[in-house]
């Protein structure tokens, strides 16, 4: 283990590994609901990092900090970052229901679209 921070974007190669190798596995669901809880955390731990040194943002360590750095990117007035609340705020949503709904018949294009969100942000965090 290494002392340098832990680079949070590498949890969507995680993702994009896991959503490949679903089709192949009896756990196919489980893959794909695994694929978007990672490219959230992604997302959301890039962003949460990248607005705490860049933008004042002051995570709590808590479950509210999800809607807390929704809240600060959307309160910073640029359109960017705008953008980026909203994306975020989508792809938590899409997370939550694979982490906490029983059933998901439309998971084969969910999971797919929720990597794609999570690199869309990951772009306004450079």
């Amino acid at each position: 283990m290494s002392g340098a921070a832990f680079d949070w974007r590498t949890y969507l190669h995680l993702a994009q590994v896991l959503l490949a190798q679903a089709d192949r596995s009896p756990l196919q669901e489980a893959y794909q609901r695994s694929a978007v809880s990672r490219a959230y955390y992604a997302a959301f731990c890039h962003a949460r990092n990248w607005a705490q040194t860049r933008l004042g943002f002051r995570p709590r360590g808590t479950a509210a900090d999800h809607f807390g750095l929704k809240e600060h990117l959307a309160q910073s007035g640029a359109s960017h970052f705008i953008s980026a609340a909203n994306l975020l705020d989508r792809l938590r949503k899409l997370r939550n229901q694979c982490d906490y709904e029983d059933k998901l018949p439309d998971l084969p294009v969910l999971a797919p679209s929720a990597l794609q969100i999570a690199q869309q942000i990951l772009a306004y965090f450079p």
